[in-house]
């Protein structure tokens, strides 16, 4: 038989099944066979992309949970960063308290016991990186001094500290509190 005489009879040649035909139209079986082909690759890639939506949400609820770790984490930090330094402050608190209660003390000893609270408060906080602003050969510096009063000298050249009012202080090398200072100034001539 021809392929001709195939067609004509509704015998099916294998040899045609899955070329077109004259008009250019698959047979059945064979857009049954590509039908299946794309809807399994649909299946797949419907699968693929759930899978990866479920990956992105679960990234997206991981940042979450990170971003509020940190949040929390950084809350306890400003809460209780401080603990060692209250912990080592309450001796000197237990000083004073003692310091305060003694009422047979005479003032020579209640001045002693004064100078040691206060050695013991200025160790603490050298401990912690509070350091006072030195005054060095009284040179008035305006980075480290605030000028409160102005006196007008004939003795001095250049302005120099008169006189501290309430010692500055660095934390860590950084100015946490000028001097505060009286600055003597050269008299106009």
């Amino acid at each position: 038989m021809t392929q001709e005489n195939s067609r004509e009879n509704g015998i099916p040649n294998p040899q045609q099944d899955s070329s077109p035909d004259a008009e250019g139209k698959l047979d059945s079986s064979s857009a049954l066979t590509e039908l299946e082909t794309a809807q399994k690759a649909l299946a797949q890639s419907q699968q693929e992309a759930a899978q990866y939506q479920d990956r992105y949400m679960r990234a997206l609820a991981d940042m979450d949970n990170i971003r509020k770790r940190s949040q929390r984490e950084k809350e306890d930090a400003m809460k209780f960063g401080m603990e060692s330094f209250f912990r080592d402050i309450l001796p000197v608190l237990d000083s004073l308290d003692k310091a305060i209660v003694a009422k047979s003390q005479s003032i020579e000893d209640y001045y002693n016991g004064m100078k040691l609270v206060e050695r013991q408060l200025t160790d603490l906080l050298q401990k912690n990186g509070l350091s006072p602003v030195e005054i060095s050969e009284k040179k008035f510096n305006p980075e480290f001094h605030q000028a409160l009063a102005r006196i007008e000298s004939a003795d001095v050249e250049q302005e120099e500290v008169h006189e501290e009012y309430a010692r500055g202080y660095l934390l860590h090398g950084r100015l946490l509190r000028p001097s505060m200072v009286s600055v003597r100034v050269p008299a106009p001539q």
